[in-house]
């Protein structure tokens, strides 16, 4: 007992008020239930045109580009591959949408399948401290006389900023593609790889579909697992995901309260409230990086009254309000 006091950095006659653990605190666990079970045979659709008035990233484009990017779909279909799926395939690249296919790096080395399924950019979401995969996309590109980008992803923090550039890049793309046949017969086909096809490069089609389709996270989850079925998201993925998730959400919100009549500067204050509330949520795990900015660059500048972040810390009352709370106490004598 009296080794443990003289270690302890409580000082003399002062308390817990509450339980404490040692350990760091944990993320909340993201449960994605699986959809092998509920039925023989589980399958999933999007219909493009009716999302894209839910989605988010569909409204960074004016209506003729998302004619030229989804026009031509029809209801894209995810179906149970786990019947057929056999080891192998996990070095193959897989269609997750008509235009969309995902897979490891080292599918880039099949020329004959760039060929023939018509992959017109070979897109890659690696570190790029490590060249390897970059120069193999690069050179596959070459050879085969298609485009080829990517973006750096060093590491899991970093995704969120880079969600949107990818998407952005991955439509112009689609977009100048369309754009180059007046006939509208020449598409694009865009193959997105990393090391393995299955955590980093999943994320970001995860991430598409999100952003593109109005897909909540579990929906976005269950379409790209049902086309390739080796993929594993990390507890970090869908946490930053979730995130994500947020994020587009607030955005959502934001956009259907300007597209509504708002009295003044009454409409302004409800616009700010609902930011900071919705995403102090989307921001709460998510930690700046050097060179990727502040948490408050990822959303968008709130400038004015903050008295509702005062009011979120203020002492608690019977209405159920936050609670003042001391974690020491002063022993009673």
């Amino acid at each position: 007992m009296d080794m443990e006091r003289e270690k302890s950095p409580i000082a003399e006659g002062v308390v817990r008020s509450a339980q404490t653990m040692r350990r760091a605190p944990e993320l909340p666990y993201i449960h994605i239930p699986a959809l092998l079970g509920r039925s023989s045979n589980p399958t999933l659709s999007i219909d493009p045109f009716s999302h894209l008035n839910n989605s988010s990233g569909a409204g960074d484009y004016t209506e003729e580009e998302l004619r030229e990017l989804f026009s031509h779909l029809d209801t894209e279909r995810a179906i149970d591959p786990s019947l057929h799926w056999q080891y192998a395939h996990r070095r193959l690249a897989q269609p997750i949408l008509d235009f969309l296919y995902l897979g490891p790096a080292s599918s880039v080395k099949d020329h004959d399948f760039l060929r023939e399924k018509g992959i017109t950019l070979i897109f890659g979401v690696a570190d790029a401290r490590y060249k390897g995969i970059l120069r193999s996309i690069q050179r596959a590109a070459e050879e085969v006389g298609i485009a080829a980008d990517s973006v750096d992803v060093p590491h899991m923090q970093s995704m969120i900023g880079l969600f949107g550039q990818a998407a952005q890049k991955i439509n112009a793309h689609l977009i100048a593609a369309a754009r180059s046949d007046p006939t509208g017969q020449r598409k694009g086909k865009v193959l997105v790889v990393c090391e393995t096809g299955n955590d980093r490069s999943a994320v970001f089609v995860t991430a598409y579909l999100m952003s593109m389709f109005g897909l909540d996270l579990v929906q976005a989850v269950h379409f790209v697992v049902l086309q390739r079925f080796c993929v594993s998201l990390t507890d970090d993925d869908k946490t930053v995901l979730q995130t994500y998730q947020d994020i587009l959400q607030a955005k959502r919100d934001v956009t259907r309260s300007q597209g509504q009549p708002q009295d003044g500067s009454q409409g302004q204050e409800n616009v700010r409230s609902m930011i900071k509330r919705r995403l102090s949520r989307a921001t709460s795990s998510v930690q700046p990086q050097q060179g990727q900015g502040s948490t408050e660059d990822v959303f968008m500048e709130v400038d004015g009254d903050y008295s509702d972040d005062l009011e979120r810390f203020k002492g608690g009352d019977e209405a159920g309000q936050r609670r003042d709370f001391a974690p020491f106490v002063s022993r009673e004598v």
